[in-house]
């Protein structure tokens, strides 16, 4: 069958060839892009792919231009010149609500715990005058091999508010923070997946890969603005080689389940789904914390009190009502 464009050919370290998958017993059209970082990404929208003209029709019909900017953001192209725009102002208040780990000399996969030992470290006067052998405090290094893989969906519906959209891209450095501060080595990617009519959109970026710190800047324009999904997304999807109406909606967000399921994620995979899904309202972050993490099943992971005082305090120091 004849493709609607050539952008396969031109892009073949970002688009994979469509190929079909079983998802719960039937069969999808799966049409995939995969974005290695923002650069990825910048560089494929600035080559001009070509618009999938048979689908999604003349540039007045395309919604990654026509959307108004209290619904879509900012302009298209101001939006993709923005994926490499460092000096932003409310990126460094991100910065400051997303509370970094206090602990010192952290390394990934190792786990640094206070032990008491025979020889090494500082002497504890109580032992000495105990009689126990083991005199001196000291740190030991316990490593760790525990890999989790955070899943996040770029996509949410229509009456989502930017405030909400924020408010999760906050709580996920939050979350990945917490695993980093426990030993445990995070993967993360952004993704949006859609269906119409048996087909399936799979655009990923990767912000984060086991062993390297991660990409705030990547996370940062991915999740807290609304343009990404509804202008950067969008023109992804109106590139792509899709065959049924996508021009309609451009698709429908696939639920927690059918991702799952896609994805073949094992049971201790995280997934983070839509803002309304976790339950984040957009009002109040360090509420909507505690809703996401009790969601999440993580307070075995996240001491909540002492992540919410930090986060109302970081609010605080950058002027910002949403406490």
């Amino acid at each position: 069958m004849e493709k609607y464009t050539h952008n396969q050919e031109r892009f073949p370290n970002i688009i994979q060839e469509p190929v079909i998958k079983e998802v719960n017993d039937a069969n999808y059209k799966v049409y995939k892009f995969i974005f290695n970082g923002l650069s990825d990404l910048y560089t494929y929208l600035k080559s001009n792919p070509e618009i999938n003209r048979h689908i999604f029709g003349s540039d007045i019909e395309l919604s990654s231009l026509k959307g108004s900017e209290e619904f879509a953001g900012i302009p298209y192209d101001a939006a993709v010149a923005q994926l490499i725009q460092y000096e932003d102002p409310k990126y460094k208040e991100f910065l400051t609500i997303s509370t970094k780990s206090s602990v010192k000399n952290l390394k990934l996969g190792a786990i640094f715990k206070p032990t008491n030992s025979v020889a090494g470290g500082i002497v504890r006067p109580q032992a000495l005058a105990t009689g126990d052998p083991h005199i001196y405090r000291t740190t030991k290094i316990y490593r760790t091999d525990k890999v989790v893989n955070i899943n996040t969906i770029a996509d949410y519906p229509w009456t989502t508010s930017k405030s909400q959209v924020y408010n999760k891209a906050v709580i996920l450095t939050n979350i990945i923070h917490a695993y980093e501060e426990q030993g445990i080595k995070v993967n993360a990617n952004v993704f949006s997946l859609s269906e119409h009519e048996r087909e399936i959109l799979d655009i990923v970026l990767k912000i984060k890969k086991n062993g390297r710190s991660t990409n705030y800047q990547a996370l940062y324009r991915s999740l807290c603005n609304v343009e990404f999904l509804r202008r950067i997304i969008f023109r992804v999807e109106e590139t792509s080689d899709v065959r049924t109406d996508w021009a309609e909606g451009y698709g429908s967000p696939c639920k927690e389940k059918f991702i799952r399921s896609y994805l073949n994620m094992d049971k201790n995979d995280l997934y983070l789904g839509t803002p309304g899904e976790l339950g984040i309202r957009g009002k109040n972050i360090a509420s909507d914390f505690e809703r996401t993490v009790e969601k999440l099943e993580l307070d075995d992971v996240i001491d909540v009190e002492k992540a919410k005082a930090l986060i109302k305090k970081s609010v605080k120091k950058v002027g910002g009502k949403n406490e």
